[in-house]
């Protein structure tokens, strides 16, 4: 026991004079003195830049503390960084041979200021284009000594921290109108800091009052990373003015906020489980760009929506005010105001859009909402290219029947320009009417099956209905047509005033869309009604209609007490003919008897059957 405590004995001795040492050496080799001399004219050159540090503590354990660090912008007196304290920690053996190695600078509360110039460049961009790796590990592996006897500090930095930092970034480049924005929280981490091979790196910061996150490896040599990035809350309206006038504008109306996980692999961007607020909805999206440096962005990508409202998307897209232009000074960090208004009024035209990406997409929403539609199981497989979207197929279940098509949709025009083809398969004529017609919901019922062709352009319903044109045919099957306004409207006027409905067999009609209206040309099968409508109704919802009634003879006989008129009206069948007229509109329709179609018909009626009944009796 005696000798064991002597070994611990030499041992604490020897340590305690190993510190003795170590700290001699420290305060002989490490002063304020050589370290100012040391930092700032190497910092100066690398740099290029004014650099200036304030007080420094030396500690043997704490390492060397330099507080209020400032290094200088070019052409300018703000500062590129300004630290409260730089903390160089060094090695303990290299002091034993009269050397100073500094292998971890932290930063403590930096504040980094990034500017993007109206030439689009950066107040960092020189430090980009300096002299070759080689040269740069040389310099930096070269002792920066105050003589010729090797004593002074060399900077092997393989370790940098910053803790608590800001990041200003303010971007006068075109387009942008003074952007400014403020990441918070900034804290980075990198180790094994090399210019020939990968090293890891870790930062967190705050984007607005978004956390951020990443983790990953660089590689200086070939300008390669590596990284996983996290984002939770992210508003990208904060981003709007880097989109063109109506992008800006559409995000600013959406305002869309993003959470999930975004993976950087050499020149490749794929994400996990990403998620796009819009509102009450909630949008996965996976997509993967093979090269994020090529133009176009090549990129594919899977979109799914449990519940989709296209109607309330569509109104922010339409209804988003231009935000009034931001106050002096720097804005809010991730406020909505830092972003700058989108010129377009609030019934501009949406478009035209520059997008330098091609994309191949596939969306899958299991319920969505589109014109007060209820739509399930909706697939959408498109292609975007040259600001062209291509709709290759769309299919849905709505309102108990189904709906598909494709459709051709320019982007690059203001307005959007879009030609499409649509099919639809026993739809509910009432919510087919309901949703593009609400103010005549409940007046048709019936199972609708169409296909249409239809072309145009515009986003908003006053200036599509002009440019509209198209052909389709349409069918509707065991209906009825209800109403005070249409069944009313036309007991009215025929003079039957207990008909509440009226029920049809078939009704197949061939139609042209041009100019704001809708030409038809159709036929109406019912048991008491029969009907050839033939006429215009306008995308206004006008109407211009020639019904071409008949009225069985069970039914006719309601209608005039005066049974030589309905005689006269009937046809071979018993069948009565009327002349009505349909105007006014689909929420206000009137009916219309046309006396002077009724009397033509009726005299020339009369004179035929005058004439029959004559050469009955000359030949009896």
């Amino acid at each position: 026991m005696k000798k064991a405590g002597k070994i611990l004995g030499i041992v604490a001795g020897v340590f305690v004079v190993l510190i003795i040492v170590l700290v001699v050496a420290a305060r002989f080799l490490i002063t304020p003195e050589r370290v100012r001399d040391t930092v700032v004219p190497l910092a100066e050159k690398n740099l290029n830049r004014s650099v200036a540090i304030g007080d420094i503590d030396i500690s043997l354990f704490s390492g060397v503390v330099i507080r209020d660090v400032r290094i200088g912008m070019q052409d300018t007196d703000q500062d590129f960084v300004a630290a409260d304290e730089m903390v160089l920690r060094y090695r303990f053996w290299p002091l034993l041979k009269k050397q100073v190695v500094v292998d971890e600078i932290r930063l403590e509360k930096p504040q980094i200021r990034v500017v993007r110039n109206k030439d689009g460049t950066f107040n960092f961009s020189d430090l980009l284009t300096g002299s070759s790796s080689s040269e740069q590990k040389e310099e930096s592996a070269a002792p920066a000594s105050e003589g010729k006897q090797g004593n002074g500090i060399n900077l092997l930095v393989s370790r940098l921290q910053v803790k608590d930092g800001t990041v200003f970034f303010a971007d006068h480049g075109a387009g942008t109108d003074g952007f400014e924005y403020e990441i918070s929280g900034f804290n980075a981490s990198a180790k094994d800091i090399s210019q020939d091979q990968s090293f890891p790196f870790e930062m967190a910061a705050r984007l607005g009052q978004a956390p951020f996150s990443a983790k990953g490896t660089v590689n200086a040599a070939n300008a390669q990373i590596q990284a996983n990035v996290k984002l939770d809350d992210f508003n990208i309206v904060d981003f709007a003015p880097y989109l063109e006038n109506q992008a800006r504008a559409a995000i600013e109306g959406l305002r869309p906020v993003v959470t999930g996980t975004i993976d950087l692999s050499s020149q490749k961007i794929h994400t996990e489980g990403l998620e796009i607020i819009l509102g009450d909805d909630v949008v996965s999206v996976d997509f993967t760009v093979t090269d994020f440096l090529s133009k176009p962005l090549k990129i594919e990508n899977r979109i799914h929506a449990d519940n989709l409202n296209i109607d309330k998307l569509m109104a922010a897209l339409q209804t988003s005010q231009p935000r009034q232009k931001e106050k002096e000074g720097r804005a809010k960090p991730g406020s909505s105001e830092s972003s700058k208004p989108a010129p377009a009024g609030k019934d501009g035209p949406l478009g035209p859009f520059d997008l330098p990406v091609s994309v191949n997409g596939q969306v899958d929403v299991d319920k969505a909402v589109y014109k007060g539609l209820a739509m399930t199981d909706l697939k959408l497989g498109y292609k975007l290219a040259k600001n062209v979207l291509t709709v290759e197929t769309l299919a849905a279940r709505l309102a108990e029947g189904a709906i598909s098509g494709n459709a051709r949709v320019d982007l690059g025009v203001a307005g959007l320009s879009y030609d499409s083809d649509f099919s639809v398969e026993e739809i509910s004529a009432d919510a087919l009417v309901s949703g593009l017609y609400p103010k005549a919901a409940g007046t048709l019922l019936g199972r609708t099956s169409a296909t249409i062709n239809v072309s145009g352009q515009g986003t908003v319903w006053e200036q599509m209905r002009q440019a509209l044109s198209g052909q389709g045919e349409i069918r509707i099957s065991d209906g009825k047509i209800t109403g005070e306004e249409f069944a009313g409207g036309l007991a009215s006027a025929l003079g039957a005033g207990d008909l509440k409905s009226i029920d049809f067999k078939s009704f197949e009609g061939d139609f042209e869309i041009d100019d704001g209206k809708l030409r038809l040309v159709s036929d109406f099968a019912g048991k008491d009604v029969k009907m050839k409508p033939t006429g215009t109704i306008g995308l206004n919802g006008a109407l211009d209609m020639n019904l071409n009634l008949a009225l069985a003879p069970g039914f006719s006989s309601r209608l005039s007490s005066d049974s030589f008129v309905g005689e006269l009206l009937a046809d071979e069948q018993g069948w009565t003919r009327m002349p009505v007229a349909l105007g006014g509109s689909l929420g206000k329709p009137r009916f219309v008897l046309d006396k002077a179609r009724l009397q033509k018909q009726l005299t020339e009626e009369g004179t035929r059957k005058v004439i029959e009944k004559g050469l009955q009796k000359l030949f009896q």
